[in-house]
């Protein structure tokens, strides 16, 4: 099974992907939504956005920082269940490697100007 990608559109070994478009939230933004490798989260001081819970099924998860501005620095999370209830809410892993999905995963992106 292939891997699930945020916010990136030409890589040729994710056969399923997510954009930024559109369920996140958060005092964040989002720039150039729907262009090809410029789509990015625009991230103040302490800003973040935070995507639905999306039902990835039992595979490898992939998430790209994407374009960021020279100098932005962000924290990238996530969280995952086999239930879309079962997300703790306190259970947020500091992503740096792919990672298996249990199922339904959650992501964070946080500003740390």
């Amino acid at each position: 099974m292939g891997s699930t990608c945020w916010g990136h559109k030409t890589g040729v070994l994710e056969d399923n992907k997510r954009y930024f478009t559109v369920n996140w939230t958060g005092t964040g933004a989002i720039e150039n939504a729907g262009v090809d490798d410029t789509e990015r989260l625009a991230l103040e001081t302490t800003e973040f956005m935070t995507s639905e819970i999306v039902n990835t099924g039992a595979q490898t998860v992939e998430l790209l920082q994407n374009v960021y501005a020279v100098g932005d620095t962000v924290k990238i999370e996530y969280r995952t269940a086999s239930t879309y209830s079962g997300i703790d809410p306190e259970a947020w892993v500091e992503y740096s490697v792919p990672f298996k999905s249990l199922g339904f995963v959650h992501i964070r992106v946080t500003s740390t100007l």
